[in-house]
């Protein structure tokens, strides 16, 4: 799965395919984004480029869950093969235009023992679990962990997690 899809391609998967066929040609981490939110900026944009953004707030099926979800991944060319890189500038892996997000806010960190989440001194912060990070300093990152980007809440989910909630059955 490459590039960007159809913004209801996964909404329609998740109800057409069983959580191990989902899964498993979905296969992946991405930030959900659970809509709508309460947030008075709700209309703004959430957006991922060429990595893939599935952005599922228009134009669904009867019946189907609101969310946004970007795919946590490298953008192909981008230095630093070990880290994932997230902000709102074009240039970063996963592009979030918010205002609050810092151009270059936070970098997931691929370890040999993990995934790990590191704030680079954001304006506005970085929560994960609700516990606000120090900038620079790595810290595990899992699947159902709660991320904060300033005011922006998502969770990290996996290919199986996402399936659930897009599908009704979370």
């Amino acid at each position: 799965m490459g590039g960007v899809v159809n913004p209801n391609a996964l909404v329609v998967a998740a109800q057409r395919l069983g959580g191990a066929d989902f899964a498993s040609r979905y296969a992946g981490l991405y930030l959900l984004r659970r809509c709508p939110e309460t947030d008075p900026d709700d209309s703004l944009p959430f957006e991922t480029m060429p990595a893939g953004l599935y952005g599922l707030d228009e134009e669904l099926p009867d019946g189907a869950i609101a969310a946004q979800v970007a795919l946590l991944r490298k953008r192909e060319g981008n230095p630093y093969p070990n880290q994932i890189s997230i902000g709102r500038t074009n240039n970063c892996d996963v592009i979030l235009k918010f205002p609050w997000m810092s151009k270059l806010h936070a970098i997931v960190r691929l370890d040999a023992d993990g995934k790990k989440l590191i704030d680079l001194g954001s304006t506005n912060g970085t929560r994960l679990n609700d516990q606000r990070l120090s900038p620079k300093v790595p810290v595990p990152l899992a699947p159902g962990d709660r991320i904060a980007f300033g005011k922006l809440r998502c969770q990290l989910v996996d290919a199986e997690q996402l399936h659930l909630y897009l599908s009704g059955n979370e």
